[in-house]
């Protein structure tokens, strides 16, 4: 099924609550990646029998193990000026809890898609029986029992030669006496370890992280480096063009699971959804800024907010206040040919991992200190006085997240903004919003008010995300396809534009299934399928 559009201002909708089958979708995501992973449902949700279910056997089949929940600490603030690519004060016991109650819908889902299915690298997603109605197979999804919280025993495309002992040969920097290993999917790389990272996440890691990325900016060629264990940031992590040699931040492995960031620190003020202008680099936990051909992977991030009372705002929700988040896991600004490959990020009140340009929206002020109305580069091109192409106009080439799973983050698992040829390829985007908020919640997103040239999603598997699965707000050059959508919440898949022309849309080949007990309120839409007001469908 192809949808194609050229139109300035245009709606695309794909919501269902039956099972609407977009023909045979080609699915990217190993199946072995959606068995080992588990999915963070919202503490203390209530929303749905679905989810109850889940909980109840979740509990009569779990190990016994239950780990201490996170006690989170003072705040620590961070802005520009005192930023440094370290961290605070340690918290004690910090990484002894996981995200709280954990189910494996994601294995769940797995299971139910692979039973008609050849065990392979890439399997399809085979149509079913015409005899199997959507109450069926959600029978089916209700009755599979789920497992509790467990490290997961192997991780997909885990490479054989692990990191922490490599098995080639380790040299030293040309000018240094730094020891420089070799990874068989990454490269060169220094430990963190080698100059004193703390792995329990019961110390700062703020001078070690420092060192390792002096150490590994100053080898020969460039090198990563490589983080262990449990690391404990107060404040944002920044590598930027001080670091230019730096060729990544990557966890040891064998899977990304094994590697754990935990970010603890509550944000200072709140987003200003109305111009998505806010400056968020410095309450993220890890940016990027300003690199070129840089690799995050085989590591998870994870925010140590305590969202177990829903009475009161906290750091992850606040009432009547869908966008106030400011905390990213991976936010990367202003940089090009950055790939975000097998990574977990969750918990995080914006978005697990961002794309931006703080180029673009920085606004000019008056002599009182406000800010001066469509003064940015984004309101600009917004209002067509300035376009893609110009010498001025800041847009970045190249980036990608790939196989990753981003859940439980408040507004998305991945957003994106002032992107040329921005792929987001073979991820799972599970649960990521609010089960009382349906305004917010995507699998993946682009910023309203940006502008973005050629976006692709593809081989992506989105499920129960509390608001839509697959979104784009503006951007042209659009494909989204061969990907699966389960349980989304409002709709599967929504294109439409805010701000600026759109043109050049495909949408096909996307498996849309929808659960009557995962939706908003009394909606009773069946399906909605619009391009302006003349779809074109073939």
């Amino acid at each position: 099924m192809n949808i194609r559009k050229s139109t300035k201002y245009s709606l695309l909708t794909i919501g269902i609550l039956t099972t609407f089958q977009l023909v045979q979708v080609h699915v990217k995501a190993d199946t072995t990646d959606f068995l080992n992973n588990t999915v963070v449902q919202n503490q203390d949700e209530k929303e749905t029998s679905l989810n109850k279910n889940s909980n109840e056997k979740s509990v009569a089949t779990a190990n016994g193990k239950k780990e201490a929940e996170i006690n989170e600490g003072k705040s620590a603030f961070l802005t520009a000026a005192d930023s440094t690519s370290t961290t605070e004060v340690a918290e004690k016991e910090a990484d002894k809890s996981p995200a709280g109650k954990e189910v494996t819908e994601e294995k769940l889902a797995a299971e139910q898609y692979a039973k008609n299915q050849p065990t392979t690298e890439q399997p399809k997603v085979e149509q079913p029986a015409a005899e199997t109605t959507p109450d069926e197979e959600l029978k089916k999804l209700l009755e599979t029992p789920q497992e509790g919280v467990t490290t997961p025993k192997e991780e997909p495309k885990a490479p054989k030669d692990e990191s922490t002992t490599p098995k080639v040969r380790r040299s030293r920097a040309a000018a240094t006496n730094t020891k420089v290993y070799e990874d068989a999917t990454y490269g060169k790389y220094i430990k963190a370890t080698d100059f004193g990272l703390d792995t329990t996440g019961n110390v700062e890691a703020s001078d070690s992280l420092q060192k390792a990325l002096k150490a590994a900016n100053e080898v020969e060629g460039g090198a990563a480096v490589m983080v262990s264990g449990n690391v404990l940031l107060k404040k944002t992590l920044v590598i930027d063009e001080n670091y230019a040699n730096v060729k990544g931040l990557i966890g040891s492995g064998p899977s990304r699971n094994n590697t754990k960031i935990l970010f603890n620190k509550k944000q200072d003020g709140e987003h200003d959804p109305e111009t998505n202008l806010t400056d968020n680099r410095y309450e993220s936990a890890v940016l990027i800024q300003n690199q070129k051909d840089f690799t995050v992977g085989r590591l998870t991030v994870e925010h140590a907010y305590d969202s177990s009372d829903y009475t009161k705002d906290n750091e992850f929700y606040r009432k009547g206040k869908s966008y106030f988040g400011r905390s990213n896991g991976i936010y990367v600004n202003d940089s090009s040919n950055v790939t975000i490959n097998d990574v977990r990020a969750l918990k995080f009140n914006r978005a697990g991992v961002f794309f931006g340009s703080s180029k673009a929206t920085a606004q000019e002020y008056d002599a009182n200190g406000r800010p001066i109305p469509n003064s940015s580069i984004s309101e600009k091109v917004s209002r067509e006085v300035k376009s893609i192409g110009d010498p001025d106009v800041p847009i970045m080439d190249g980036n990608k997240v790939t196989n990753s799973f981003l859940h439980n983050n408040r507004v998305a698992g991945v957003m994106f903004g002032y992107q040329r040829d921005f792929l987001v390829e073979n991820n799972i985007l599970s649960y990521n919003g609010h089960a009382l908020d349906g305004d917010t919640g995507y699998g993946a997103t682009s910023m309203e008010g940006s502008y973005n040239d050629g976006i692709t999603y593809t081989g992506n598997y989105t499920n129960y995300n509390y608001s839509k699965g697959l979104d784009i707000h503006d951007g042209n050059r659009i494909l989204i396809e061969n990907n699966v959508s389960l349980g989304d919440r409002l709709k599967g898949i929504e294109v439409y534009n805010h701000a600026n022309p759109m043109t050049d849309v495909i949408v096909r080949n996307n498996n849309v299934t929808q659960n009557p007990n995962s939706k908003l309120g009394m909606m009773t839409m069946l399906q909605i399928v619009t391009v302006g007001t003349q779809p074109s469908l073939s």
